[in-house]
């Protein structure tokens, strides 16, 4: 390429016209090239504000008969084809005035607007017979339904003992 035939050959605006295209040509090639490439790690969608209850999140849980207790969770959520989005984990409840612990798994169901949690006791409390119309009752569980945000878990809690269910609030925060 013969690179003087770009270069000024007189006096005027019209002297510097072939280099200055030829530099708009360079700059608008680099500028175009900068957005191509093989980048793995170049623009991705916008991250929502939060894309996942996974996570320990503490608060508190209240029922009637113990009061208001310290509940702390820990959430694994995953998405399954089919199901939609699933909760496991555990969880740990105390009432110091009650004098009452409990651990346990929990498993639910989350959307953007809401979960809903299953809270099962390692050690369930036996009720004298007869325990229900179809079985022995869920004594010690704690059904959740909470308002999901991303950074609060707040609603209602039931809490079932051997003769009724115990309805309560919860709210947790990470």
């Amino acid at each position: 390429m013969d690179i003087a035939r770009f270069m000024p050959s007189g006096n005027g605006p019209s002297a510097f016209r072939p280099i200055t295209v030829l530099l708009c040509i360079v700059v608008f090639a680099c500028l175009g090239s900068a957005g191509c490439g093989d980048d793995t790690n170049g623009p991705t969608a916008p991250t929502p504000a939060f894309n996942t209850l996974s996570g320990t999140w503490t608060g508190t849980v209240s029922e009637p008969s113990a009061g208001t207790g310290r509940l702390v969770v820990v959430l694994e959520e995953r998405t399954v084809a089919g199901l939609g989005r699933l909760l496991t984990g555990g969880w740990t409840v105390s009432f110091p005035n009650a004098g009452r612990y409990d651990s346990g798994s929990l498993t639910g169901t989350v959307t953007d607007a809401e979960a809903r949690m299953l809270l099962t006791p390692e050690n369930r409390l036996a009720c004298p017979p007869p325990s229900g119309p179809v079985g022995p009752l869920p004594v010690g569980d704690w059904a959740l339904e909470v308002n999901v945000s991303a950074r609060r878990l707040a609603g209602t809690s039931l809490y079932f003992t051997c003769t009724a269910s115990l309805s309560g609030t919860v709210e947790l925060s990470r």
